[in-house]
């Protein structure tokens, strides 16, 4: 029976992503195992299976599955919420909610504006151009310049969806928090490069963990036909229990 290291070696090897340390112990096993060369022959051959396969789409309604089963948290007050945002997460919601993010643009919500649903691929892949952060129609903006998080923040009316988009560069992993007012609720995360790691959902707060350099939106619904007005949306920045930055964005009205 072929070791379990082994096994590894070759299945890193069929993905490409063997390290160059490896690759002579990978080569002299081949050569004197023949059992070795048959699992690595198998394992190619379910690769090329599964890159003919051709791309789908995930299952109408999966992701509404998936967050029906999520137990969320009573809703707090504002200012409760506020005092609280660096609380420990639950780690539970966030498999879940990743599950999800995988999709590429998860849609959270059971009700999208039918032209703004239409055109969510084509916002996920202007998003990526930093130019589509520069909104003639933007309601409200904030630069945000601390040391260590870098970028702004646009908020875009959609019809009834409001985006929220972010631009920011991190030089460590920090946690964002985004608590907007009760008339607002999160509808959805469009994040291109897979890189976000949402913890915590409820109502219009949403709390991920942000590295690196990279944009992404977030989606905040009102009921269909109400004008909300003139509602915050504030945004936290922190990292290890230190606050990095706080500002608020407004809806106008």
């Amino acid at each position: 029976m072929i070791e379990e290291r082994i096994a590894d070696m070759i299945q890193a090897d069929v993905d490409g992503e063997l390290p160059a340390a490896s690759r002579a112990e990978l080569d002299a096993v081949l050569a004197q195992s023949g059992e070795a060369r048959r699992f690595r022959d198998e394992m190619m051959r379910v690769a090329r299976l599964m890159n003919e396969l051709p791309p789908i789409d995930p299952p109408p309604g999966l992701t509404r599955r998936i967050l029906d089963r999520i137990q969320l948290p009573s809703p707090e007050g504002w200012h409760s919420r506020v005092a609280a945002w660096m609380r420990p997460a639950s780690y539970g919601m966030a498999v879940a909610a990743g599950v999800v993010i995988g999709i590429g643009v998860a849609n959270f919500a059971p009700r999208f504006d039918a032209d703004i649903a239409a055109d969510l691929p084509g916002l996920v892949g202007t998003m990526v151009d930093r130019s589509a952060l520069q909104a003639p129609n933007a309601a409200d903006r904030m630069v945000i310049d601390r040391p260590g998080v870098r970028g702004e923040a646009v908020l875009v009316p959609l019809g009834d969806i409001w985006s929220l988009q972010f631009s920011l560069n991190t030089s460590n992993p920090v946690e964002i928090r985004v608590s907007a007012d009760p008339a607002l609720r999160f509808g959805g995360l469009a994040d291109p490069e897979s890189e976000l790691r949402i913890v915590e959902v409820s109502g219009g707060d949403v709390r991920l963990v942000h590295e690196g350099r990279h944009p992404f939106v977030l989606y905040l619904q009102t009921e269909s036909g109400r004008d909300v007005g003139s509602r915050d949306i504030a945004v936290f920045i922190g990292r290890d229990g230190e606050t990095l930055f706080e500002g608020r964005l407004q809806t106008g009205g």
